[in-house]
């Protein structure tokens, strides 16, 4: 007959064991294969996400945006955060993750205001929260159909 390899009573071949152990292998890689593709979904880039917020700036001088993301439960544990530059003159959508709650601050020279808002899973014209940035730095929510179109300065 051949060689056996005995473990825990089971008398098995050379070859069937080895063929088993490349099995369990190619097993595991495709499943670290999978777990890695569901860990870069789950935090994508928000660059590809639906806005949640757009925010026009019509001051001659940047402002700057702070949010913060709730983790589990609500605790910071695993959630995030960030600050950016609102350029001057432009508009400009913060990276919120889609789905989850935000506390966003707005900041100018002379104005500070925050907003909390959900960002919306898919496009959602509605759910856009819009912040215009008047050229005196102060700080307004406004309609959707009353927010200007492009950013010109003095405006």
């Amino acid at each position: 007959m051949g060689d056996v390899i005995e473990s825990g009573g089971a008398n098995i071949p050379p070859r069937e064991f080895t063929k088993a152990l490349a099995l369990v292998g190619a097993s595991l890689v495709v499943l670290a294969g999978l777990l890695l593709w569901l860990v870069s979904a789950l935090s994508a880039c928000g660059c590809t996400t639906p806005p949640a917020m757009e925010v026009v700036n019509l001051a001659a001088v940047d402002a700057r945006i702070d949010w913060q993301t709730a983790g589990v439960l609500g605790t910071p544990l695993l959630g995030s955060s960030g600050s950016e530059p609102i350029p001057a003159c432009q508009v400009y959508a913060p990276p919120l993750k889609p789905g989850a709650a935000h506390a966003v601050t707005i900041v100018t020279d002379p104005a500070r205001r925050s907003f909390s808002l959900v960002a919306p899973t898919q496009y959602d014209e509605a759910a856009i929260v819009w912040v215009v940035i008047r050229p005196d730095g102060s700080i307004e929510q406004v309609a959707a159909a009353s927010a200007p179109a492009s950013a010109r300065c003095g405006r």
